[in-house]
């Protein structure tokens, strides 16, 4: 997930740092770490050659890139005389798609005016936080001062009393999330 790719229209900067080794689990897909050597490479040669692996940390340079991974069969075998040898020729590659993709993009206001009654018991006129987000498309958690809002999962919000408001926004496809803040005040009407 990327803070600077939806917002300033230039693709160049859509970059950043991938623990490669993160994946090794997914593919080895059940496999024994212990038996097999997992790398990566920028392209299918040196994938099959064995030659330049990328760095475990890895900063993609194009949106989306496709790099290669290598798994090698790091079992050591009996070579029929009794001597156990590395049989690591064996090996298998498989293309990765890394992908970086844009944080959700809302902005709430600074603040907020909740008009309370003259004895502070009852709200008189409420403000509306919204994010002007996509319900489908996007989940919401909202909290008050740090306390989670139990069923408030909506784009916007309805404050009843002042406080300060955090909305987490999380995109339902790539489950990239985002956060703001809002501080709500209380008025009386005059």
């Amino acid at each position: 997930c990327d803070d600077n790719m939806e917002t300033d229209g230039d693709t160049t900067n859509d970059s950043v740092q991938f623990d490669l080794e993160s994946l090794n689990e997914e593919v080895l897909d059940g496999q024994d770490p212990l038996s097999y050597i997992v790398s990566y490479y920028d392209s299918q040669s040196d994938a099959d050659a064995g030659i330049s692996p990328l760095p475990l940390l890895y900063e993609n340079i194009i949106n989306p890139q496709v790099i290669y991974v290598r798994v090698d069969n790091d079992t050591m075998v009996d070579d029929g005389t009794g001597t156990m040898v590395d049989s690591s020729i064996c090996y298998d590659t498989a293309e990765i798609t890394l992908r970086v993709n844009p944080l959700p993009e809302f902005d709430l206001e600074d603040s907020y005016l909740l008009c309370i009654n003259t004895n502070g018991s009852e709200v008189v006129s409420a403000p509306i936080i919204d994010t002007g987000l996509d319900e489908t498309q996007y989940t919401f958690e909202w909290s008050l001062d740090g306390v989670t809002l139990s069923g408030e999962t909506g784009s916007s919000l309805e404050p009843t009393q002042a406080g300060t408001y955090e909305v987490i926004v999380t995109n339902v496809t790539t489950t990239c999330n985002n956060s703001d803040t809002t501080i709500v005040e209380e008025s009386e009407p005059p």
